[in-house]
């Protein structure tokens, strides 16, 4: 070979190792410069590629795993106490037994808390308050503390913040809700009064007094409450200071105050008592005013202001009801029982007393079994015979009340005379000889009733007696007329005109007109009065 095909030959086998190398997947060697090879770190960057990789995973199954731990959690929420008992990581049975072990009935027993209110005080046992608490309800109550919704990332949530807060519970507790609370207001009660918004009433010269505001006191019994629990549930059992709060009245609303003071005139009427006792409530007069006065009454300083006004007098005032009252007697009708036993006439003097002095409003109803009631012997009845159907027929036997059917029987012939309006009344199935036939009345306790009714416009008064072998009744009432009076009201929310037009029996009309833009004039002075006689002369 030659020189040039010795070199030739190099160059080939060069240039196929460098195609060997390219198509084996290897780089050409780097080339050279300066005589020196050019490195680039490729493999300390893969490591720490590498780890970051590593380190994101490790991080990714540990926030999957704190996930999945948070979002099943069980037990009772971390940082969870029940007053200073920490229950956070328990289940609710260990959670109710550590209440239990707390809180357990002997450690309320026989305790007692001393209440304040202004310079009074009282003490109270919580054994008259039935106390107990309830482990139980505490742990559920505990449990499901913390826990907002049922969503797999609300409670991961939850568990989150709870980490990082805590809560405070108190334990639940059963008590005499009424027994706390009655106590607290019999303490309470002398020191509280409702607050009071404006207010007026009659002055003694045609004119009415109008009063400032006042404030209220009263004791915020829900806060009151929670303290005496508090103190319980912290075993304190101390002295509790109640203190009352200021309470103020409602903003005025000027119309609604003036259209309550000229509110229309309000007649007398009857009522009764708490001892069911027929009594007069007063008339209340029409106020004729103008708004402006009222207002002016209202923003000046003073407690009280006066302003005149004008009175316009209902068509029945107290004084004419009380004066017509029982003034006659409507109905009356006596009936002889002088035939009857000892039993018999006992029975009719309790019954008798029992409805004497009875009265009947306008309206109100007679219940003979009601007013009477049951027919008993610790009541001093005695068995008398009595009337009773059995098996078709009519038969006279003894029992308790027996002869009480005259009263009855008495009293509605009374009724029927005064002729008042009759609801229920059945005769006997047998002909009686103390009331003519048909005019008898039978009572049985349980049925069949008797009942009437006052259908007349004023209360009626019942008077029984029995004695001598006489039963008497009576009814009284009045037969009054009442008056005609047409009140025509014009108001225009700032000035009131009232037209009273009275009727007499005889049918005489009268007229007067209340304006509160043209007062009438006061009446005239005795130096008025001379100067009216001297023009005359």
């Amino acid at each position: 070979m030659s020189g040039n095909e010795n070199t030739e030959l190099e160059s080939n086998s060069a240039f196929f190792e460098r195609s060997k190398m390219h198509y084996s997947g290897k780089k050409a060697p780097e080339k050279v410069h300066g005589g020196k090879a050019n490195t680039n770190n490729s493999k300390p960057r893969r490591r720490v590629l590498t780890a970051v990789v590593c380190a994101a995973a490790v991080l990714f199954l540990a926030a999957a795993g704190y996930c999945v731990y948070a979002g099943t959690y069980d037990k009772i929420m971390p940082n969870t106490y029940i007053e200073n008992l920490n229950v956070g990581g328990m289940t609710q049975d260990e959670a109710a037994a550590a209440v239990n072990n707390i809180y357990g009935e002997d450690k309320i027993a026989g305790k007692t808390v001393v209440f304040h209110c202004m310079d009074a005080s009282s003490v109270i046992n919580t054994d008259n308050l039935s106390m107990s608490f309830e482990a139980g309800k505490t742990a559920v109550d505990a449990y499901n503390s913390g826990r907002s919704g049922d969503g797999f990332f609300t409670r991961v949530a939850d568990f989150t913040t709870d980490l990082f807060s805590s809560r405070r519970l108190v334990p639940a507790i059963t008590y005499d809700e009424q027994a706390l609370t009655g106590a607290i207001s019999d303490l309470c009660a002398p020191f509280e009064r409702e607050p009071l918004g404006y207010t007026f009433r009659l002055g003694e010269n045609s004119d009415i007094i109008i009063a400032k505001p006042q404030q209220g006191v009263k004791i915020d019994m829900d806060a009151a409450v929670s303290k005496v629990i508090d103190q319980i549930c912290t075993f304190t059992f101390g002295d509790v200071t109640f203190e009352p709060e200021i309470t103020d009245a409602e903003p005025l609303d000027l119309d609604a105050f003036y259209n309550y003071i000229t509110a229309p005139a309000v007649d007398a009427q009857y009522a009764k008592d708490e001892n069911n006792k027929v009594y007069v409530v007063p008339s209340k007069p029409q106020i004729v005013v103008n708004k402006s006065d009222v207002e002016r009454a209202v923003n000046q300083p003073d407690i009280e202001y006066s302003i005149p006004v004008q009175l316009v007098s209902p068509a029945v005032n107290a004084e004419y009801l009380q004066s017509i009252m029982y003034e006659d007697t409507l109905g009356t009708y006596s009936t002889n029982y002088g035939g009857s036993s000892a039993a018999r006439a006992n029975n009719i003097s309790i019954s008798s007393n029992t409805i004497s002095g009875l009265e009947l409003l306008p309206g109100e109803r007679f219940d003979f079994n009601k007013i009477v009631g049951q027919r008993t012997p610790s009541r001093g009845y005695l068995p008398a015979p009595v009337y009773v159907i059995k098996d078709g027929e009519t038969k006279s036997e003894m029992d308790y009340g027996g002869g009480i059917c005259q009263v009855s029987s008495t009293i509605f012939c009374a009724v029927n005379r005064a002729g008042l309006n009759v609801i229920s009344r059945t005769s006997h199935s047998k002909d009686v000889t103390y009331v003519p036939k048909g005019m008898d009345a039978t009572v049985s306790w349980g049925g069949p009733e008797f009942i009437f009714e006052n259908s007349t416009d004023y209360p009626i008064k019942i008077f029984v007696s029995a004695g001598g072998a006489t039963l008497s009744v009576s009814i009284v009432g009045s037969k009054a007329t009442p008056p005609n009076t047409v009140m025509d009201v014009k108001n225009d929310g700032n000035s009131i005109v009232v037209t009273k037009t009275t009727t007499d029996t005889d049918g005489t009309v009268t007229q007067e007109v209340f304006d509160s833009n043209n007062p009438p004039l006061p009446p005239p002075t005795e130096a008025m009065s001379e100067l009216a006689s001297n023009d005359e002369a």
